[in-house]
């Protein structure tokens, strides 16, 4: 059983920066931290998780697979603590800014995306989409492995 007591909160927003860039530079920036800080509270949240969360393939790192499980959850649980401290923050989908990775076949990007898009640009004009080709076969996988937001 985890004591909570003994567990840095500061550690969920690096653990989502890191595991969302994929860098430990690009997370140090996004978070406001250093470099060797960041790096530090990797292999701390390494130690916590009991997993490497990040390897190194080639000269890249990449996700392992309980660190893809671990993402909807972390961005729910901080979402959730910044309603502690913000409940009052509406939703306004014009001053959104974000990138969405949508899996989808050939016949769904044909047939449905182009008026979704449109709709989505005049309702919510900062949110890109990134379409992943896939079959319905892979989709669980695409998801799972934290490659798409949704399919």
């Amino acid at each position: 059983m985890l004591n909570m007591r003994s567990v840095d909160l500061n550690l969920l927003t690096t653990l989502q920066a890191l595991l969302v860039e994929q860098s430990v530079s690009r997370a140090a920036l996004k978070v406001g931290l250093s470099q060797p800080a960041t790096s530090h509270a990797l292999a701390r949240l390494r130690e916590l998780f009991k997993d490497a969360l990040l390897e190194r393939h080639g000269g890249q790192l990449r996700r392992t697979a309980l660190a893809s499980e671990l993402m909807p959850r972390l961005d729910a649980a901080l979402r959730a603590a910044r309603a502690v401290f913000d409940p009052e923050v509406s939703f306004d989908p014009m001053q959104v800014s974000a990138e969405v990775r949508l899996a989808a076949t050939e016949y769904v990007s044909a047939l449905l995306l182009p008026p979704l898009m449109k709709k989505i640009k005049s309702e919510a004009p900062g949110v890109d989409f990134r379409v992943i080709p896939t079959n319905k076969l892979a989709v669980a996988e695409i998801l799972r492995s934290g490659q798409a937001d949704l399919a």
